[in-house]
């Protein structure tokens, strides 16, 4: 199983040359994840943070690899492709990346004063999940905080076309499956995570992206200005979990 899983994110790197996202709605996505670290953590100049993958980093549009070594005493990215953690590398020079599996990853017990898991585990089945996330708790320190996103189910729009991309396989890459804040709560619960604050993450309805890609391509940059606009707008009109992609959740070990 861990031999197939780093065979295939081998080849999505050979595969994919350009992000999905479109790039100002990449850019709302980095943004979003920097505030939702920076809410949740705290005096990060003391900090070691561990990243679980190294997809942002191959691709950079919506990377925030750059902010965590900034703000952090020591910012770790992992992925289970070698491939993919060479592209990582050749775009930020000065990163520390190292290839390993979130399920297993050998580090030792206590490491991390932070780690930040993003929608890196719903890739997974659940049983793979639930041993990731044992390992996580296993490398967190004691008093250490777990940030976890994953795929939203609670999101009705959303999780209807994450089923028809799964289903005719239109998106660039393999997704397991959506999760609902029941269900992962259950889940963490079990493994002896205590959870401490849950967020909805990313604030746009899915089409969109498509819409807006179709704008640059006729428009260009001129297309910028609008699409801009309409991410404000969407994410002023958040409402916790039912329009968010994701499901964020601060976390720490019980």
């Amino acid at each position: 199983m861990k031999q197939n899983t780093k065979n295939y994110w081998d080849c999505v790197e050979k595969k994919i040359k350009k992000h999905h996202l479109e790039e100002n709605i990449a850019w709302y996505k980095k943004k979003e994840y920097i505030k939702l670290i920076t809410a949740w953590c705290n005096q990060t100049k003391n900090k070691t943070i561990l990243k679980t993958d190294l997809f942002e980093e191959m691709l950079i549009t919506d990377s925030f690899y750059d902010w965590l070594q900034k703000n952090f005493k020591k910012a770790i990215g992992i992925d289970i492709s070698l491939e993919i953690v060479k592209h990582a590398k050749k775009n930020f020079k000065r990163g520390y990346f190292l290839t390993k599996d979130v399920r297993d990853t050998s580090f030792k017990k206590d490491t991390f004063d932070v780690i930040i898991s993003n929608s890196t585990l719903d890739h997974f089945p659940e049983k793979d999940l639930i041993t990731a996330l044992k390992e996580l708790r296993r490398i967190l320190k004691p008093t250490g905080t777990l940030i976890l996103t994953l795929d939203n189910k609670e999101n009705k729009r959303y999780y209807f076309f994450y089923i028809i991309n799964k289903q005719l396989r239109l998106g660039q890459y393999w997704q397991e499956r959506c999760y609902s804040l029941k269900e992962i709560q259950k889940i963490m619960a079990s493994i002896g995570f205590e959870i401490l604050d849950v967020k909805g993450l990313i604030h746009i309805p899915t089409p969109f992206n498509k819409v807006a890609l179709m704008l640059k391509k006729v428009f260009g940059r001129k297309a910028n200005f609008y699409i801009n606009k309409k991410i404000r707008q969407f994410d002023s009109k958040q409402n916790k979990l039912k329009t968010a992609w994701q499901i964020a959740i601060k976390a720490k070990k019980k």
